[in-house]
């Protein structure tokens, strides 16, 4: 039934006697204060369904995996969950009521830091805030290491407040790491394999467009290798290898890079140089007296030597994949030009 305005309740009391309008009266008090204590009691029900929904939220952060950290306007913190406490080696008791950049930020970051707390202040535009960044935190005593944030900008009693979510990305990075390790470097040498030489290679050639420079590769074939499998087995063949990879690196620039491709060949790749640079000539009569010089493995003296092949950019070739052809061609002229016993 609807509610009654008071002009209706006003025309109804005037055709009533006054027994009935104090019946009236005392019916419609009664009606009230049913109604009163039915909001009272709706009232207290949400209050208890509130407490309990934020003591279960506040379990929920202090109980939660990731840490779980808020900030003040000022980069205050006032909240600071058990996970934050094991993540960065502060208790919550030392950590609340401080500012955060200069417990868990890097001192090379808390410029930025500061910078981003203004802008927040300024109520400007921010390209962090409700979405997941990765950086790099501080930890009390152990140092620097990568975590996962997200920021969440709300209210609290009015005024504006940031809820940090943070997860220690230190594992994944490792294990990222060594993917990484395995796709991009040789696991026999630890040199660069084809896949990283022809990315460091593209690089190059960008860099000798735009700086109108050179670019060199040296495409080195050991000579007298397949013999050393022969004879001695995988074992020794496997070591020499690894002292050819020491070898070759010795000889070169620091910026330049020695890759092997497979089996007994590997790439010299020599960035950033002038015209007419004899610098690549020079490196090849290196890596030849290099590679001559006895190998003593196993208590077994290995004597090998070295094919090379000299291509430039952008003489012999406008790409890379030219460029690796061009080198691998000079090779095998270089290695007819003087046979050796494969």
């Amino acid at each position: 039934m609807p509610p009654r305005s008071a002009s209706d309740l006003y025309a109804e009391m005037k055709n009533m006697s006054v027994e009935e309008r104090i019946r009236f009266f005392s019916l419609s008090l009664a009606e009230m204060h049913r109604e009163l204590q039915e909001s009272i009691s709706e009232i207290e029900s949400m209050q208890r369904a509130l407490a309990e929904s934020e003591e279960n939220h506040r379990q929920l952060v202090e109980t939660a995996q990731d840490a779980v950290i808020t900030i003040n306007h000022a980069g205050v913190v006032i909240n600071w969950n058990q996970a934050a406490e094991r993540m960065f080696g502060w208790s919550a008791g030392e950590a609340i009521g401080n500012n955060l950049g200069e417990m868990i930020v890097p001192e090379e970051f808390r410029e930025q830091h500061a910078r981003g707390l203004m802008r927040f202040q300024a109520a400007q535009p921010s390209n962090i805030l409700n979405r997941t960044i990765e950086i790099t935190a501080l930890h009390r005593t152990k140092g620097k290491f990568p975590i996962e944030l997200s920021i969440w900008p709300h209210q609290q009693s009015g005024k504006q407040i940031f809820s940090a979510f943070i997860r220690d990305i230190t594992d994944r990075k490792q294990r990222e790491q060594v993917v990484w390790l395995h796709a991009n470097f040789d696991a026999l040498t630890g040199l660069p394999n084809r896949r990283l030489l022809s990315n460091r290679l593209e690089l190059a050639i960008t860099q000798a467009i735009a700086n109108e420079t050179e670019v060199a590769l040296l495409f080195i074939d050991l000579d007298r290798f397949k013999p050393v499998n022969d004879i001695y087995g995988h074992a020794v063949g496997d070591e020499l290898l690894r002292l050819v990879a020491f070898r070759l690196q010795s000889v070169l620039r620091e910026g330049d890079t020695v890759a092997r491709l497979g089996g007994d060949e590997f790439i010299a790749l020599l960035p950033d140089l002038k015209a007419n640079d004899p610098l690549p000539r020079q490196t090849a009569e290196k890596i030849s007296n290099a590679l001559t010089q006895s190998f003593l493995i196993h208590e077994h003296v290995i004597t090998i030597s070295g094919s090379i092949g000299i291509a430039l950019f952008p003489h012999d070739a406008a790409d890379a994949d030219t460029l690796l052809n061009s080198a691998d061609k000079a090779m095998y002229s270089s290695k007819k030009a003087t046979p050796r016993e494969r």
